[in-house]
Formats: C-alpha cells, structure tokens, sequence
C-alpha cells in the first residue's frame, strides 16, 4: 500500500529587502542573507509543494524590490509562492509587482487548506485583521473541512516582549475566538517577531518564524537583537491532519548585528 504523500511547506518571512542589494539593516545586508537562505531551503528541501511568506517583504517599498523578490523565487522554485503584506510594506507596490501569488487568502492544495490574513494596518506598526476577512475565513471554513493552516504576519498572542507585545494583533481576541471554532485549523503561524517559538492553545499548534535577516531576542522589556542566526520553518503536512515542523538557520560567516540599535 502506497503510503500517502506528504506535503512539504516552507515559510519564509521578514526579509526586509532593498532594491539596491549592498544595503544593510541592523548591520546585516539583508538581500546577501536572503540569498544564503534560498540557498539552504534548496539543499535541506528539494522538494517543495509550497512556500508562504509572512510580510514584511521590501523594506524600501520599492516596486522593483518585490519584483527582484519574484524573480529570485521563481528562478530557484517551481512551485507555488503566496505572499502577504507586513507592517513594513507598500500595499500597491506588492499588487503591482504580482497578480499570481498575492492577495489568494484562501486555496487548496495536497489536502490541506490555507488562509492567509492581512494583518497590516496602513501607516501603523501593530496588527489588525478587517472584520470582512474574518467573516471571509469563517465562510470558508464553515464549507471547507480539510485540516487547515492559518497564516498572517503579526503575533496574535503575547510573546513576553513588552516592546512588541504593544504591535500584536489588537482584535486577535476575536479573532482566535472565531478560529476556535473550527476544528479543522491546525496551526496558526506569523512573522513580525523574528523569533522561533510554538505552543499549542485548544489543540492549534501557535508558532512563530525567524527572520532570514536578523533576529530579536525574546522576552523583553526593550528592543534588543538577538545573535542567533536567519532562519525559516518548515512543515511536513499529513492529510490526517497530523504535521512535523522545524526551523533551519542560515550558516553566515561574521554574523555581526548592530547590539547599538535602538529600532528600524
């Protein structure tokens, strides 16, 4: 008997990109980091089903940084990517540069499903889901039943940060109490935070992504980074519902952040 394939997922996130590729953020250039972590998901992973990044995509807002963003995913992947706004991008560049992989927030695929939320709320930090989307996902939801993962780039739970914990999700009371629901939604996943972490709630598996660039150290009072290296997550995802994930970091020689920098 032929054992049911699997369906391998990676997530990428927070890659802060500039159009022009010898810029840094917070001492590291962030499209060299990028890059080191294409590189990696193609050696750890070389069969991929599908790649969802959580937000915060060009740090420049630049038309031509997501378009450089396109065009390194579609020269080192042949499956599909979708792709959601973060605080610190520009809504109508990312719909200019792609019509494909953006603003689809809920698909199918391998016999899952996946939601991805806006979080971002313009000229602001901190997140927010429109009500539209949540009655969007609950339609959804109440006629599609296969296990289903959820995605969006703010934290929707506190992460023991006080400095960041003021930029979740403002509505996620409501919101997790409209997922919880459903109980075909498996896990819950963002970006935002630049750190790994995962606990389960109600039987949902919560977890955040590390960024491909640099990293915060958890629980905070202030803002302070952290010297663990880029990473992304990985899901392998079984069509009982069941899944395995882990999170790959990204081997860079000199790894040197800015420990002087007090915000981006």
């Amino acid at each position: 008997m032929t054992e049911p394939k699997k369906l391998k997922v990676i997530q990428i996130t927070d890659t802060h990109l500039f159009q022009d590729e010898v810029c840094s953020l917070q001492g590291i250039n962030t499209f060299a980091s990028f890059s080191l972590a294409i590189e990696s998901i193609k050696e750890n992973h070389p069969k991929i089903d599908l790649i969802l990044v959580t937000g915060d995509i060009a740090q420049d807002h630049n038309l031509h940084t997501y378009r450089k963003f396109i065009e390194v995913m579609c020269q080192n992947f042949d499956c599909p990517t979708h792709w959601i706004p973060g605080n610190h991008d520009s809504l109508p560049s990312m719909r200019d540069a792609d019509t494909q992989g953006f603003e689809n927030p809920n698909f199918e695929l391998g016999g899952w499903q996946f939601i991805m939320l806006n979080s971002g709320v313009y000229g602001k930090v901190h997140g927010n889901i429109e009500p539209a989307s949540i009655e969007q996902m609950n339609e959804y939801l109440n006629e599609h039943k296969k296990p289903t993962l959820v995605c969006f780039h703010h934290h929707p739970i506190l992460m023991d940060s006080a400095w960041i914990d003021t930029q979740r999700i403002r509505n996620s009371e409501f919101l997790l109490g409209q997922i919880h629901q459903h109980d075909q939604v498996k896990i819950i996943t963002w970006g935002h935070v630049h750190q790994e972490s995962q606990k389960q709630i109600n039987k949902i598996e919560y977890m955040s992504t590390p960024s491909t660039c640099f990293q915060f150290k958890p629980k905070q009072q202030q803002y302070q980074l952290d010297d663990l290296l880029p990473g992304y997550r990985w899901f392998e995802l079984n069509q009982d519902g069941t899944f395995t994930t882990g999170i790959d970091r990204v081997h860079i020689d000199n790894y040197h952040v800015d420990h002087q920098s007090e915000g981006y």
